[in-house]
């Protein structure tokens, strides 16, 4: 690249001017390090052997940018891995079992009986008499709880 300032000179005086330059910021640096004795090798040597030292003195991180990114990728395939194994899981669920047992109204409704029953055994006042019979209890129950038959079928 040549200078505007030596645009009529002849390219060889332009050249050696390039080069004093050069020379003279190369002595200046030299001068500027204490290494005005040494040779165009030694100041290489020197220069590199502070570069390291300078970023041999910079403080490590505890994460680099890869750490995070890797961490990162690792936790979303993680995460996908996850969402296949339980896709999969529901997917392939074993239908020879039986199902869970539902509760159904007859449920409901022999608690209901027992808890009369009980009821009627403990905490009986004088004038209220027993339940003669099972059927007098599962009307008590059905009465005390609002039970609809009608929502249920029981055979006989």
């Amino acid at each position: 690249m040549t200078n505007p300032l030596y645009a009529d000179t002849p390219p060889d005086i332009t050249k050696h001017l390039e080069s004093l330059k050069a020379r003279l910021g190369f002595a200046r640096f030299k001068l500027r390090n204490g290494w005005e004795n040494n040779t165009l090798f030694d100041v290489e040597y020197l220069w590199k052997e502070r570069q390291r030292r300078m970023v041999d003195a910079l403080p490590m991180p505890r994460f680099t940018q890869r750490d995070i990114l890797d961490q990162w990728s690792r936790q979303r395939e993680l995460k996908t891995k996850k969402q296949r194994i339980k896709l999969t899981r529901s997917l392939s669920a074993n239908t020879t079992t039986a199902p869970y047992p539902s509760r159904s109204s007859l449920d409901d409704l022999s608690y209901a009986i027992a808890l009369t029953e009980h009821r009627s055994r403990s905490e009986t006042p004088p004038m209220v008499t027993a339940p003669s019979s099972p059927v007098q209890a599962a009307a008590e129950a059905m009465m005390l709880f609002g039970h609809h038959s009608h929502d249920t079928i029981i055979p006989v």
